[in-house]
């Protein structure tokens, strides 16, 4: 990642928690987007995202998805090492580009739509894209993207190329 798109992330990702910072009242991201749920087809354990063309996990690493439930299970943490390790079957760690498109503007604590990923924490999540000896997180208590030391530990939320 080039020095001028590092800072352009920076200053988004501070803008954003500006915004939402005095948001008040519950979050209603098809309000805020205007896109409603349209967006997303959720196929029991998994989201396919119709914009991006991605298909999401719909719970984070170390839990699975429970129909009567929602997601059950311990949430694991991982440093960014660890969590840019080969997956199965076509499953990845999202770049910052991918998982900021899950980022609910507006929304926080969690900042995502609950009603399609529930259950998730509001913390951050670790993205495959790198500045050395950094990693990409993506905050999901208020939004935006920042650079995290590598063994610092964060969630993880899986991806792939729709099918």
């Amino acid at each position: 990642m080039k020095r001028s798109e590092f800072c352009a992330r920076v200053m988004a990702g501070w803008v954003g928690l500006m915004a939402v910072q005095g948001a008040h009242g519950a979050c209603k991201p098809d309000a805020i987007t205007g896109q409603a749920n349209a967006r997303y087809v959720v196929d029991d354990s998994v989201v396919h995202d119709q914009v991006t063309k991605l298909t999401w996990m719909r719970c984070s690493e170390g839990q699975r998805w429970s129909t009567d439930a929602g997601c059950q299970g311990v949430l694991r943490t991982f440093n960014c090492e660890q969590g840019n390790v080969a997956r199965s079957q076509g499953w990845r760690v999202p770049t910052v580009d991918e998982l900021e498109t899950l980022v609910a503007k507006g929304c926080k604590k969690p900042a995502i739509d609950e009603s399609v990923f529930p259950g998730m924490p509001s913390g951050s999540y670790w993205t495959s894209s790198k500045v050395e000896p950094s990693c990409w997180r993506v905050d999901f208590e208020y939004g935006g993207a920042y650079l995290s030391n590598w063994w610092d530990v964060h969630y993880i939320r899986l991806v792939r190329s729709s099918q």
